[in-house]
C-alpha cells in the first residue's frame, strides 16, 4: 500500500556527486605530477616531457565534463524519489 505525502514533506536535496569526481581527478592529477618527478630524477626528459600534455588535458577534461554534466547531477526528480520509495505525491 503506497503512503500519501505533500511535495514540502519529500523536498528536493542536493545530491551533487561532483566533489566525489573532483576529488578523483585530483588525485589522478597528482599521480601524474608524480610520475613526472620521478622521471625527472631518474633524468628521462623525453617521458617527463610526454606526461605534461597528459596532465593539460586531464585538468581540461575536467573542467568540461563538470561544466556539461555538473548541472544535470544537482538535483533528483522528485517523480523518481517517489517511484522508488513507492509514495505517491498528493496533486
Amino acid at each position: 500500500m503506497a503512503h500519501h505525502v505533500r511535495e514540502d514533506d519529500v523536498g528536493c536535496r542536493d545530491l551533487s556527486g561532483s566533489h566525489l569526481s573532483i576529488s578523483s581527478v585530483l588525485r589522478l592529477t597528482f599521480c601524474q605530477v608524480f610520475m613526472a618527478g620521478i622521471f625527472l630524477l631518474q633524468k628521462s626528459f623525453i617521458l617527463a616531457s610526454l606526461t605534461a600534455p597528459l596532465i593539460a588535458f586531464t585538468i581540461y577534461w575536467t573542467w568540461t565534463t563538470d561544466l556539461m554534466f555538473g548541472p544535470l547531477s544537482h538535483f533528483v526528480g522528485l517523480s523518481s524519489v517517489c517511484e522508488v520509495s513507492g509514495v505517491w505525491m498528493d496533486g
